[in-house]
């Protein structure tokens, strides 16, 4: 027969609430780069489609082609990627992004943003999703040529509209917006969405993960203005 002292098990079972933390640790980090790898692949295929729609009309989508005005686009830059290759609901989820319990039920949330502003406004475009001429023209779409520096600009990213400290998530935009306000608890969800970080699609199909303090509260020259076609702030 063999006894153990109450030393000895106290010391097991330690040695095993150890190895179980450990194991919790690992696991828990193993979902997380497993999630961000999707996320990242799902930016890529995206960045795919792009390059297949650029390479058909030398343009970039319309972020947004009301009625249709522009006929060699869709009626706005997520249909116009579909229609390129872009397949598949799972494609337009981010696994790592947790929706708001009090998300409004009439507004669909979006977990991926196209860069249609810049660091300009819907009146003043400086970024890939076209400038509004006036009613009766639509919107111009941005020429391929026009991208300076194609692997400097954001094209598309997780779907966060931010400025300074504050994000606000699950728009179709990404953007640094001067009026960006915080709904929902919005900025502590994009924080942990990808560890600090936003994941990017740039113009030249290579896709990182970016800083959120460098997209959004660095001065444009420090984040080497990677939000204007022209590259500058």
């Amino acid at each position: 027969q063999i006894a153990f002292t109450l030393t000895e098990l106290l010391t097991v079972i330690a040695i095993i609430a150890i190895i179980s933390v450990i194991l919790a640790s690992s696991v828990a980090r193993f979902n997380r780069s497993s999630k961000n790898i999707k996320c990242l692949s799902n930016l890529k295929q995206m960045g795919i489609a792009v390059e297949a729609f650029a390479v058909q009309s030398d343009e970039y989508p319309l972020d947004f082609n009301p009625r249709q005005k522009n006929p060699n686009h869709a009626i706005d830059w997520q249909q116009s990627l579909t229609q390129s290759g872009a397949k598949g609901e799972s494609l337009w989820t981010c696994p790592s992004a947790r929706l708001p319990d009090d998300w409004p039920k009439n507004d669909t949330y979006l977990y991926y943003g196209y860069t249609s502003y810049g660091l300009g406004d819907n009146s003043h475009s400086r970024g890939a999703g076209g400038k509004f001429i006036n009613q009766e023209t639509g919107y111009q779409p941005v020429k391929r040529t026009t991208v300076l520096t194609p692997s400097d600009f954001i094209l598309i990213g997780d779907g966060f509209t931010g400025n300074s400290e504050v994000i606000l998530d699950g728009k179709n935009l990404i953007w640094r917006n001067p009026d960006a306000k915080e709904t929902g608890n919005s900025t502590t969800r994009s924080q942990a969405r990808h560890t600090m970080q936003g994941n990017i699609l740039f113009g030249d199909s290579h896709v990182e993960a970016i800083p959120l303090k460098q997209l959004f509260s660095d001065p444009p020259h420090q984040a080497h203005v990677v939000w204007n076609v022209d590259g500058r702030d």
